[in-house]
Parts: structure tokens; C-alpha cells; sequence
């Protein structure tokens, strides 16, 4: 049984030495075979270097080199894409998760799990601002949504390959995997971990691009804005008219409240009709420059 280790890197030059050198170990410890699979998404540090050393010199790492940053979704797309496990380990570069808490994903997953996910017990790393946009996130999220997702449940996950064949199947431009992984199901389990302080360098998730990946995982699992406009529009108007039947009000104020919901309701079906645009383009998640592994002798 192959297990696959896939670790999306973006500027991770300070970290990948040692992150590397707590992987090995603790899968030849498992005794199981085992691949490390890096995506270079267009790193402007030494990280692409320091990768292709690894591939020159262990053949169980293999490299996947983009042609330019595509994100952390088209990330870890193409380590799912890539890998040949017969299931598969996410982490990040970071540190932040633990390598050593891998064994014990295996044992559930050999327990007969499915989906082996993994509940950070700590925020200590995070400020006040960021907790509270966290938190809000997955309350509105999963208020609205069809795929509900566990908070402080994130993609530090094992997944069987069942799992990664069916989760291959989704084709769109705009993925939400947290709101995939939820909604295709499957026999599942959850292991708390310690999130270790990050190994250099700050966070490459800025808080405009967390704010993008919540609103593709909004717009991906839910109709609640398309829904909430057709409501709210009749109830404004039939309030507006109940209003202008009761009081006075001037021809002027009915105008502007009318002209101001139609542009912002207009606007809400704009992003649905933008996003539907950019999946009847077909355009690839990612391109790959270029693949480094260590050829077999023979």
C-alpha cells in the first residue's frame, strides 16, 4: 500500500529543510511505501531549488513545478492530480502541521476511515481580527450552505483514494476543496492536533485572499444570495407601497430606494453570471512547467 505526503509550497525556502527532515522519519517508521509530492506555486524564493535537490536525491519526492502562481485550490488540485497512493496525506510547508500526527491519520485509515480529518485544538497564531472573521465565516457558511464544514477543520487531512478519484471528478474554476471534501461524504473521522507555531516567514494567506476563497466557498455551496435577493426585493416592495399608501412620502424617494436596491441586487446576479462565465471558458486550474523526479537506475 503506497501512501501519498502533498505539500502545496509557495515561498517556503526557510521551512522546507526541516520539514523534509521530520516527514522521512516518521513514515519509515510506519513501515509503509510511502511518495512526497511538492508543488511549486510560482515561488519567488529559493523553494524551487531546494525542492529540485530533493528530487536529485531521494526518488520517493517528486517535484511539480507551475508556470506561475495559481493558488493554494489549483495547489493542491494538481498534488491529487499527481499522486499515486493508495491514499493521500495534505500538509503544509509551514510546519504548523505537525508531521508526527501522520501515523496516527494511518491507523484510522486502516481502521477502515474513509476521510481522516484533523481539528487544530489552538489558535494562539491568529489575531483577535482574524479569529473573529474565521468564526463568522463558518457560522454564515454553514448557515447557508448544502456542504457543511467543521470549524478549525482545515486540509491537514488523509483521504483514501476512493476519496481522491471522486473528488478529481469535480471540474469547476472556482473550487472550494473544504466545501467538496464535506459534500462528497464518505465514511469519516476526526483526530485533534497541537497547530505549532509557523517555521519562518508569515502567512501567504493574505486577508484579501482569504476574503476570495470564502466568497468562491459561498457562492460554490449555496443559492442563499440568489435567494435572499428575490425575498428581500418583494418584501421591499410591497413594504415601499404599503409605506406610500400610509404616509406622504415625495415621487423622489420611492425612485432612489428602487434605483439603489436594483444596482445592488443586479450586482449580486453580476458575480453569479461572472463566475458562470469563467466556467464556459474550460480554462486548465493550473499549468505545469515542469516535473523533477529521480529516474530509476535502469
Amino acid at each position: 500500500m503506497m501512501i501519498s505526503i502533498l505539500c502545496p509550497c509557495y515561498n517556503e525556502e526557510k521551512s522546507l529543510q526541516v520539514l523534509y527532515s521530520r516527514i522521512v522519519p516518521v513514515m519509515e517508521k510506519t513501515n509503509e511505501d510511502f511518495e512526497i509530492i511538492f508543488v511549486d506555486d510560482g515561488s519567488k524564493d529559493n523553494t524551487l531549488n531546494i525542492l529540485k535537490n530533493f528530487a536529485e536525491k531521494d526518488k520517493r519526492v517528486k517535484v511539480i513545478e507551475f508556470s506561475r502562481n495559481f493558488g493554494i485550490e489549483a495547489a493542491l488540485t494538481a498534488l491529487l492530480d499527481y499522486s499515486s497512493g493508495d491514499s493521500a496525506v495534505i500538509i503544509d510547508a509551514d510546519l504548523q502541521h505537525p508531521p508526527e500526527v501522520i501515523p496516527s491519520m494511518i491507523k484510522k485509515w486502516r481502521e477502515g476511515f474513509d476521510f481522516v480529518y484533523t481539528k487544530r485544538t489552538n489558535r494562539d497564531s491568529d489575531g483577535v481580527i482574524r479569529k473573529f472573521l474565521t468564526h463568522s465565516f463558518y457560522k454564515i457558511y454553514n448557515a447557508v450552505s448544502t456542504a457543511s464544514i467543521t470549524e478549525e477543520v482545515g486540509e491537514f487531512c488523509l483521504m483514501d483514494r476512493r476519496v481522491i478519484n471522486t473528488v478529481m471528478k469535480f471540474k469547476e474554476t472556482h473550487k472550494f476543496l473544504r466545501g467538496i471534501f464535506s459534500w462528497v461524504g464518505f465514511k469519516t473521522t476526526t483526530i485533534d492536533y497541537v497547530c505549532e507555531k509557523r517555521y519562518g516567514g508569515d502567512s501567504k494567506f493574505t486577508f484579501k485572499k482569504l476574503f476570495s476563497l470564502a466568497f468562491d466557498g459561498l457562492l460554490s455551496f449555496s443559492s442563499f444570495p440568489l435567494n435572499f435577493i428575490f425575498g428581500f426585493g418583494l418584501v421591499s416592495l410591497i413594504s415601499v407601497i404599503l409605506y406610500g399608501i400610509i404616509n406622504s412620502f415625495s415621487e423622489m424617494f420611492f425612485l432612489l430606494l428602487l434605483c439603489s436596491l436594483n444596482i445592488l441586487f443586479t450586482g449580486i446576479v453580476g458575480v453569479y453570471v461572472g463566475k458562470i462565465n469563467d466556467e464556459s471558458r474550460h480554462r486548465p486550474l493550473y499549468i505545469v512547467r515542469e516535473v523533477y523526479a529521480k529516474k530509476d537506475d535502469e
